[in-house]
């Protein structure tokens, strides 16, 4: 599986920088922002581009917000494609276990997606415990 990050402003390359700090160099992976000026057009447009750069072969697409540019430029060239995947409110957790399982088929891929979603979000409550120099034996 090929994916393309996309985000307003460069979330989603910054995700991909942190992502490889913990994978190493993901060589499957390209990222696109919307700056003040992008259209939807010219993000399709984009999208498109990065589908041909990969060979037109699979291709999960990870947009920052559902209803945004990134999501609605996405699903309009999914309308045309309709192989590409596009999942919506990337974070770490997802991005890494998407990338360890790059060479699932796309219907495994996504449920490793949706489990990750699951237990890679979370409000801790009460926080750990932390050992001090005052509460450590010494």
């Amino acid at each position: 599986m090929n994916f393309l990050l996309i985000s307003h402003g460069p979330m989603a390359e910054a995700a991909v920088i942190s992502a490889e700090m913990i994978m190493g160099k993901q060589e499957n992976v390209r990222t696109l922002s919307v700056t003040h000026d992008t259209t939807l057009e010219s993000m399709e447009k984009a999208i498109s581009e990065v589908y041909e750069y990969f060979g037109s072969h699979d291709l999960m697409i990870f947009c920052d917000i559902l209803g945004g540019t990134p999501s609605n430029a996405s699903l309009r060239f999914k309308a045309r494609k309709p192989s590409v995947e596009v999942v919506t409110g990337f974070n770490l957790p997802v991005l890494i276990e998407a990338f360890m399982a790059k060479n699932l088929p796309a219907p495994e891929l996504l449920e490793i997606v949706k489990i990750a979603y699951s237990k890679g979000q979370t409000i801790l409550e009460t926080p750990p415990a932390v050992k001090t120099t005052e509460t450590m034996d010494l």
